[in-house]
């Protein structure tokens, strides 16, 4: 099997597929390929596949084999893959991905993608072990739970990203970002 190791902002990925392949990889390669001690190991494992309507459709996949809607991120490294393959030599695509098509547009070594205008979905308190926490329900093509805090430590950060992410408020999991305000121009996540 072909791929390349990219990564974003700190976020690996193993890349694989091309804008030809027509059938999707099964559960069981994504998690060995994800697999930081046995695999390659990545945050997420991405695969470019045939689109019907455009250029090609990308494909995120969480180390558990189960697929997200989009990750901007992946879709930077994606572009990145399909010209440094020489897929395409054109600066502007359009890319399927499952919340939808997204533009691209390259100049040079810069990518610059559209990932989608973010919608609140709700407000609320998350009460975890014993804690509440304030919190935004943001969508951005996939969910993503904003909560503000004064501070966290690392293991806060571990054992509460986890929750959150399991949490019952969020039945098909979440992406979680916490948020602390330095003062009122800056914000640290």
């Amino acid at each position: 099997m072909r791929f390349t190791k990219m990564q974003a902002y700190g976020n690996d990925f193993v890349v694989f597929g091309t804008p030809a392949s027509t059938v999707l990889p099964k559960v069981e390669l994504i998690k060995e390929i994800c697999d930081r001690h046995y695999g390659i190991g990545a945050d997420c494992a991405v695969f470019i596949q045939k689109s019907k309507k455009y250029d090609y459709f990308m494909h995120v996949y969480n180390p558990d084999g189960f697929e997200a809607e989009i990750c901007g991120n992946a879709l930077r490294c994606s572009v990145g893959y399909v010209l440094n393959n020489g897929y395409f030599t054109k600066k502007q695509f359009t890319v399927e991905t499952l919340s939808g098509p997204r533009s691209i547009v390259t100049d040079c070594n810069i990518i610059i993608t559209e990932i989608g205008k973010a919608r609140i979905i709700e407000k609320g308190n998350l009460h975890l072990s014993g804690i509440t926490l304030p919190y935004v329900f943001v969508d951005l093509g996939n969910p993503h739970c904003v909560v503000f805090i004064n501070s966290i430590t690392d293991d806060e950060f571990c054992c509460f990203g986890k929750l959150i992410e399991n949490h019952p408020n969020f039945p098909n999991g979440t992406n979680v970002e916490f948020v602390s305000f330095l003062n009122n121009d800056t914000a640290i996540m």
